[in-house]
């Protein structure tokens, strides 16, 4: 495996890079075949790693939270890039920011595996695969953090208390669609949607791993009716028969769960007050429900 280091006016001690380099190790099959990046701009790292539109239009920062980790594979090759201020910052508050990398590193033996239902060089793709998007990358990010919760390694208290952040956060996004044009609507809700659908899938996998011990803070909150709903009891039954990133999966298997989850988003989102709609060329529509 290869270390790049983006990030010359940081100081990583060798300790937390052999702890990295040993995280993203442990579950792939094919180290030689990855590298690890750290960058002081992780937008900037990502978008010389990506090409085109995506390139050009990644940006780290998001409605919800910021991202603080990137996959992007090329080929048979994988980068693995990661903010190290960010990582630093969890290094100073006492926290193994390692838990970063085994995040990122499921994702990584997933697509080594050929088990993949996110794609991860075109998450947002705005076409008529836009909610087969949304539904892959809710089942990948749940088996990757329930993998992290069977082994202890999530931090429940943090994502408990960002998701009514989140909620909050992404609810005026979704009211701001109606006065706004559709060129710019399409977008905003796009991104809002694909947001709001992957942070409750790690949430999701707390629940389950605890057998229901760890009820989400935001259940009850302002938004949460609107925004979740009767979507969590969705997500949640649909969730529980799919297995961590962990246990290897039929990609069969795998196709069928996420064909399963497509119309139950586009009913959420429906819900939400929104219709996408697939229109001509494979471009996407939007109008109030």
């Amino acid at each position: 495996m290869r270390v790049v280091r983006e990030d010359p006016q940081w100081s990583v001690q060798p300790d937390l890079v052999r702890r990295c380099v040993d995280a993203l190790e442990e579950p792939i099959v094919s180290p030689g075949l990855v590298e690890l990046v750290f960058a002081d701009d992780l937008s900037t790292a990502v978008r010389a790693r990506l090409s085109g539109s995506e390139a050009a239009s990644y940006s780290a920062r998001r409605q919800a939270v910021e991202a603080v980790a990137r996959v992007v594979h090329r080929g048979p090759h994988t980068s693995v890039v990661v903010a190290t201020p960010i990582l630093l910052g969890l290094e100073g508050a006492n926290i193994d920011s390692t838990w970063i990398i085994a995040h990122e590193a499921r994702h990584v033996a997933i697509h080594q595996y050929g088990e993949s239902t996110s794609d991860g060089t075109g998450r947002l793709r705005m076409s008529v695969d836009y909610f087969t998007a949304v539904a892959g990358n809710v089942i990948e990010e749940y088996r990757v953090e329930r993998a992290l919760c069977d082994r202890g390694q999530l931090l429940t208290a943090s994502y408990n208390a960002r998701l009514a952040g989140v909620v909050e956060r992404l609810t005026p996004v979704f009211d701001s669609v109606a006065s706004v044009p559709e060129s710019k609507g399409i977008p905003l809700v796009t991104s809002a949607f694909y947001q709001l659908a992957t942070y409750l899938s790690y949430v999701i996998a707390d629940v389950l791993a605890s057998r229901g011990a760890h009820v989400p803070d935001a259940m009850g909150q302002p938004g949460w009716d609107r925004l979740v709903g009767s979507a969590w009891d969705m997500l949640t039954g649909s969730l529980a028969v799919v297995p961590s990133a962990d246990v290897r999966w039929d990609r069969a298997d795998a196709d069928e769960a996420m064909r399963r989850l497509v119309a139950p988003h586009r009913d959420w989102l429906n819900r939400i007050g929104l219709q996408l709609h697939d229109g001509p060329f494979g471009r996407l529509s939007l109008r109030a429900a």
